[in-house]
């Protein structure tokens, strides 16, 4: 399911309306590679799975250009953080987590809009594989 921007802490200057919906596909592309039938459903859709993925987005924060510049080594990284769970058809939970990627080390200076995509993608694979192997976990601070 399209994932909740509701009560995000959003430090971000550009568009990102469609991020919520980014974050589904991203996980649904992911779990169709590791052999699972899956798609992204738009928020308000309804869902014909036997699980569903669903959360919201916490965190948008494209960081900062400069400090990347200047400083280096994580200094200014963008991060991208959700909350989620995950439910069975009938609404029985499997498992919950909290997921956040930063931009890392080694991005001088850095295109902000690409960088936090990048941690989109990333968080979309990261729970992918967790629905995959079914080990969740709590990794945003």
């Amino acid at each position: 399911m399209e994932f909740s921007q509701d009560g995000a802490d959003i430090y971000f200057n550009a568009p990102h309306d469609a991020f919520g919906l980014m974050v589904a596909e991203e996980i649904a592309g992911a779990l169709r590679k590791r052999g699972h039938q899956a798609e992204a459903v738009p928020a308000g859709g309804t869902h014909s799975g036997e699980i569903v993925v669903s959360g919201r987005i916490v965190r948008i924060n494209a960081g900062s250009r400069p400090l990347r510049y200047w400083v280096g080594f994580g200094a200014g990284a963008a991060k991208f953080g959700v909350d989620g769970q995950v439910t069975k058809a009938d609404g029985g939970q499997v498992g919950s987590f909290s997921h956040e990627r930063w931009s890392g080390f080694g991005v001088f200076g850095g295109n902000s809009v690409s960088l936090v995509q990048k941690c989109l993608r990333a968080v979309g694979n990261d729970i992918a594989k967790m629905v995959d192997t079914g080990m969740y976990t709590r990794t945003r601070e």
